[in-house]
């Protein structure tokens, strides 16, 4: 009898959009990696909250709670400010927070471990990104 393996990691994705976060999380699942996901970022902090999550992906523009509220209210809770965030967004804003960086100026985005833009990345390159950031 094969016994079932548990997954290790837990990622939660975060984004208003059914159909990306149906793509990512059947790409991103694996034995070793539970994907769970929130259509809105209330409920992606309320999971957040309830289980553990080893890394987000967050979309930033959601309608009522955008992913610069939700890193903000991550960074004031002590049980979730350490968990680590890919920003996963169609604006490319990298260079803007390089520059905000290189300033010592500190906002919610500068929080982030790592920033993708929709559109110019794979889901694999994504997925390189997670065990990088999870240490897989």
């Amino acid at each position: 009898m094969t016994e079932l393996k548990k997954p290790t990691k837990t990622i939660l994705i975060i984004d208003d959009q059914a159909e990306f976060r149906r793509i990512y999380g059947n790409r991103l699942g694996s034995d070793d990696r539970q994907v769970l996901s929130a259509g809105s970022g209330a409920l992606g902090l309320e999971i957040m909250r309830k289980k553990h999550i080893d890394l987000v992906i967050l979309d930033l523009l959601m309608p009522e709670m955008s992913g610069e509220e939700v890193l903000h209210a991550m960074q004031m809770d002590p049980d979730l400010k350490d968990i680590p965030v890919i920003i996963f967004s169609i604006f490319d804003q990298r260079p803007k927070l390089e520059e905000l960086r290189s300033l010592g100026v500190k906002n919610e985005l500068i929080g982030a471990k790592s920033y993708m833009v929709k559109g110019l990345v794979t889901p694999n390159e994504v997925l390189t990104e997670i065990k990088k950031l999870t240490g897989e």
